[in-house]
């Protein structure tokens, strides 16, 4: 069981972090991380009001050539 709460609280903490580096509500923010780490991240920014998740994918599509 300590493993898995110091998994959680580790990416809690991420969240939270990217939480206290937010100023202000149009900005956006880049958080390049693990694989590993994303179900959980995702969840918390999914489930706070106050951010909108981006999946880089819509940023980073390759063009597909003719």
């Amino acid at each position: 069981p300590d493993r898995v709460t110091s998994w959680y609280n580790r990416n809690l903490r991420i969240f939270a972090n990217l939480q206290r580096i937010t100023e202000a509500q149009d900005e956006g923010i880049l958080a390049i991380i693990g694989a590993g780490h994303l179900p959980i991240l995702r969840h918390c920014v999914q489930a706070s009001p106050e951010y909108e998740l981006a999946e880089v994918n819509d940023y980073l599509a390759v063009p597909v050539s003719a």
